[in-house]
């Protein structure tokens, strides 16, 4: 089984690349096993489809990490 690091490693390239549905679809599945993960789940609040979504993905991060900036900002 891959780790969650190199599955958001993964999901990074994709992105990169264009691949955006792929890597919002690995990302998903990053979260899934790892729900503490704070980087899959910034990364993930830039490719769903709505505020809301993106919005539930940055609280995560916050929850995790109160005072992360980047999350802190996207809201």
């Amino acid at each position: 089984m891959v780790n969650v690091d190199e599955m958001v490693d993964r999901a990074k390239a994709m992105y990169r690349a264009g691949r955006r549905a792929e890597a919002r679809d690995l990302l998903l599945d990053a979260v899934r096993q790892d729900a503490n993960h704070q980087d899959a789940w910034l990364w993930l609040s830039g490719m769903v489809d709505s505020l809301e979504d993106q919005r539930a993905c940055l609280e995560n991060v916050l929850a995790l990490n109160p005072t992360h900036a980047r999350a802190r900002k996207g809201l």
